[in-house]
């Protein structure tokens, strides 16, 4: 892969457009897909197919393209609606009510798309009083979040436009983003709104907060003066919390203000929070101050989602003779980290049975080194690619496509799978997998398969199962029967 491809995919992955999972952008439809979007072109009709999982699975997605304003595109795109994950329609209404497009959420209310929550604390959040202004006079939801959004950004027409309307107060996000003047403000009208405060990164509006009586908040510990003034002021007791907390928050002056003020408690759990901060200098300090650990450790070091931090981590913990979580190589496949995954085998960590989670993941890299490497493979792995629609995992399993992606394989065997693949397809709404699975005999008795899909809602999976009957079933009633069944759903005919 070219260096240019390989740093855009990390920068996809560090700023978590895949949801908590690193993902490769292997197959060509979704990597030119990704490149457009980015890019702010339009996308050919050719590309918004079911196929192209790009369009359906990742709802940031969404998100940009409402941005842009193009509702010919969104409408495409949400015909496709094989979504597994946060709902994509809430992810057009972010968008659209970020840039003020009224005319997009218009059309998304008219057609009754759920996920309008957010539309206001968007609208809010990026001053466009006149998206917010029609919001609230078409009753959308979300008017308890809207004056914070607002008050956080400073939009002082925003806030008192919501205040007349008796919106909630609230100023957590002001807190957050040391809107001090906001808070002021907002707190004359309303004293209790402090109390309500749970992070905070500025001293001036912590010590007005602490003025006013919020003396059970702390602050989020990330900076060391804030720390001091609290540790000063007596506002921070000794306890396992506080030292998790300042642990995980990654600032390594701060645990120490906490270790010399004898406020430090030494324990596994504040161990495994420096190291799911990635801060390896704080992680070493521990270690000389013979801060316990034990095998949690490693499973947040193959947690991190950055390869780099999490491997070096791992190698230091191993080095200190740290025990190993009975988990690291499910962990590793999960979340598609293919130079922890070797660097275990080296070791000679035992990776039997992790495949699956690959699978369940889309992380094909993955399944193919450990083929490589001689790991076998069952049912399972098959099954664990349909909840998360992961067709072209599955293909690629069965013997389909296997020169399609870039990734060398010298694969010849076919991975098994049995009738689980329908059941999970069936249950998860994937019809695009269930019609594969039916069209390339994965067995499955045709009683069984009416029992299970005659009552579904998913009007494709009743079509894949009708045109699976017409093709393979003897029973003349059984098939006509089953054909009425789907011709009154389409009707909305009650049988």
């Amino acid at each position: 892969m070219p260096l240019i491809e390989s740093k855009f995919q990390e920068t996809l992955n560090d700023i978590n457009f895949f949801h908590h999972n690193n993902y490769n952008l292997h197959h060509p439809l979704y990597k030119y897909t990704m490149e457009l979007i980015y890019d702010n072109r339009n996308i050919p009709d050719k590309y918004i197919i079911v196929k192209n999982r790009i369009l359906h699975q990742f709802p940031k997605i969404y998100k940009i393209v409402a941005k842009t304003g193009n509702l010919p595109l969104i409408k495409k795109m949400l015909c496709l609606n094989r979504n597994s994950g946060p709902n994509n329609y809430e992810y057009v209404f972010m968008g659209a009510a970020k840039i003020g497009n009224i005319k997009i959420l218009k059309w998304m209310s008219k057609n009754n798309y759920p996920g309008h929550e957010f539309a206001i604390g968007y609208a809010a959040k990026n001053n466009q009083l006149e998206t917010v202004k029609w919001l609230l006079d078409n009753d959308f939801n979300g008017r308890d979040t809207a004056i914070d959004y607002a008050a956080g950004k400073g939009h002082i027409d925003v806030v008192n436009f919501l205040l007349d309307k008796r919106c909630k107060i609230s100023v957590r996000y002001a807190a957050k983003k040391g809107q001090f003047e906001m808070i002021k403000y907002l707190h004359s009208i309303d004293p209790t709104i402090i109390f309500d405060i749970y992070e905070c990164n500025n001293l001036d509006i912590l010590k007005f907060i602490y003025e006013y009586g919020a003396t059970t908040f702390y602050s989020n510990c990330e900076h060391p003066h804030i720390l001091s003034w609290l540790i000063g002021n007596n506002f921070v007791n000794k306890s396992v919390i506080i030292s998790e907390t300042v642990a995980q928050a990654g600032n390594l002056k701060c645990l120490q203000l906490l270790y010399f003020n004898d406020l430090l408690i030494l324990s596994e759990s504040v161990f495994d929070c420096a190291v799911k901060s990635k801060n390896v200098e704080m992680i070493k300090w521990l270690r000389d101050i013979e801060c316990p650990f034990n095998s949690s450790a490693t499973d947040s070091a193959v947690h991190i989602f950055s390869n780099s931090d999490s491997l070096v981590i791992l190698k230091l913990l191993i080095g200190w003779k740290c025990p190993l979580g009975e988990e690291l190589g499910t962990i590793a496949a999960f979340n598609g980290n293919l130079e922890m995954l070797k660097y275990l085998h080296k070791i000679g960590y035992i990776l039997n049975d992790i495949m699956e989670y690959a699978a369940a993941c889309g992380h094909l890299h993955i399944i193919i080194w450990m083929r490589e490497q001689g790991y076998r493979w069952n049912e399972s792995v098959c099954f664990f690619t349909v909840e998360r629609n992961h067709l072209n995992v599955l293909r690629w399993l069965r013997g389909f496509d296997r020169n399609m992606y870039g990734l060398s394989s010298n694969e010849t065997e076919i991975c098994p799978w049995n009738e689980r693949v329908c059941y999970a397809a069936i249950e998860h709404d994937q019809p695009d997998i269930l019609k594969f699975a039916l069209e390339n005999e994965c067995k499955l008795d045709d009683n069984y398969l009416i029992h299970l899909t005659q009552g579904h809602e998913n009007i494709e999976i009743l079509d894949c199962v009708n045109e699976h009957l017409k093709r393979t079933c003897s029973n003349v009633k059984m098939r006509e029967d089953f054909a009425s069944i789907v011709c009154a759903r389409k009707n909305n005919i009650q049988l």
